[in-house]
């Protein structure tokens, strides 16, 4: 599990703090922030305090879509609570917790509130089984409920110490800038992350700059290899993602896996097949170094928190100093301010371009697909009518049936 250098250099580790301490650190970051024009600032270290003073653990999971990230916490504790469904992406972001008996709920904002503080939503419980319909692009697109989140508690194992896993909406691709924003705006929430991709290729430029950015949210990260049961060339795969993690961080772990081999492997009661599955290390490594060293990982993701704000308020603080002490260079300021602006609007707009050609073009190439396929089952059909209309096509039949499928295939 990756993590950044924690503050007061290599001879200040973060367990020399006290949680009294980082609990004061924060609160004194929080009124320094103050009510000013960084709310953004306070909301983090609301989240940070929150975290500090929550004892579980909670774990993110993160990637593009249809990478295997619901399914993957769906085989970690061995129940279907996130949807997977081919054409179902998850619109919010759902917490899977420990819990007895196993229920559902959706959180809310209070009435007049669009905040997402904790203390400003209210839990309604909803039924298990059409959980889907809240937490899906299918049942919720682009979360027009509002909903802040979703709650599955269950009673299994490997959450009993505390952990907790969220999964969060698909970032990166096509139309998904609201998921990016969501997913990024859970990050703070974390102490740790999984950064999920199948094995069907390396990890691609969008997937590494989000792995980026979310490292100055999230310093503790494990990336998840899926799907290895599908792809024979998996391997060589894994070797690519490991040469890519190493230029983000040396220490950052890569675990293949086969969510569909661990849950057959559970039905069958079968310990080989389990084992090939690769869930047994992922599963010892968020019990030994993500739940075994909370304290250790909490505590570096409040410092990086701390961190993190104090460069921010620092940066907002020496502009308005230069503008201060340089009121002549205001001016030129501002045109690079507007000028930055315009040139930031200006790539959103190529990008959208960009994007309306691309679907442009898989429309087109979907349609030209489609009449193929229609035109090479019309001959087909005219060949295998043409068979039956010379003679009894059943004296026959084993080869005429092997030569139709040979044919559709």
């Amino acid at each position: 599990m990756a993590d950044t250098q924690p503050p007061g250099g290599p001879g200040r580790t973060p367990q020399a703090i006290s949680a009294d301490q980082l609990a004061r650190l924060v609160e004194q970051g929080i009124e320094l922030v103050g009510t000013g024009d960084r709310a953004d600032l306070r909301r983090r270290l609301d989240q940070t305090l929150r975290r500090l003073k929550d004892p579980s653990v909670r774990v993110i999971v993160v990637g593009e879509f249809k990478q295997g990230k619901s399914k993957l916490i769906n085989a970690l504790v061995n129940a279907p609570v996130c949807s997977v469904d081919d054409d179902i992406a998850t619109s919010v972001p759902t917490v899977v917790r420990q819990g007895t008996p196993a229920s559902a709920a959706i959180l809310v904002p209070k009435t007049g509130s669009e905040d997402s503080d904790e203390a400003l939503v209210e839990r309604q419980p909803v039924n298990i089984a059409e959980l889907a319909v809240y937490v899906s692009e299918q049942g919720n697109p682009g979360n027009i409920r509002k909903l802040v989140a979703a709650e599955v508690l269950i009673p299994r194992k490997i959450l009993a110490d505390g952990l907790t896993i969220i999964d969060s909406p698909g970032v990166g691709g096509m139309g998904s800038s609201s998921h990016t924003l969501t997913t990024l705006t859970a990050l703070p929430t974390a102490d740790a992350m999984l950064l999920v991709s199948d094995a069907s290729q390396e990890y691609t430029e969008p997937e590494m700059r989000f792995l980026q950015q979310a490292m100055r949210i999230i310093p503790s990260v494990a990336g998840i290899l899926t799907k290895t049961d599908l792809y024979p060339d998996w391997r060589r795969v894994e070797e690519l993602d490991r040469s890519q993690l190493a230029l983000v961080a040396q220490d950052i772990p890569l675990f293949p896996v086969s969510s569909d081999l661990r849950l057959e492997a559970a039905r069958l009661q079968d310990p080989e097949l389990n084992a090939e599955s690769g869930f047994p290390r992922l599963v010892s490594h968020l019990r030994n170094e993500i739940v075994g060293k909370a304290e250790r990982l909490q505590r570096r993701s409040v410092c990086q928190d701390l961190l993190s704000v104090t460069e921010n308020l620092r940066l907002s603080l020496q502009s308005e100093l230069g503008a201060l002490e340089d009121p002549e260079g205001t001016p030129t300021m501002i045109a690079g301010l507007e000028e930055a602006k315009t040139q930031a609007d200006e790539l959103r707009k190529r990008s959208a371009r960009w994007q309306i050609t691309l679907n442009d073009g898989i429309g087109d190439l979907i349609a030209d697909m489609e009449y193929d396929l229609r035109d090479r089952l019309r001959r087909i059909q005219r060949e295998a009518e043409s068979a039956i209309d010379q003679g009894d096509p059943g004296t026959a039949w084993p080869e005429f049936s092997a030569w139709l499928e040979e044919c559709a295939a």
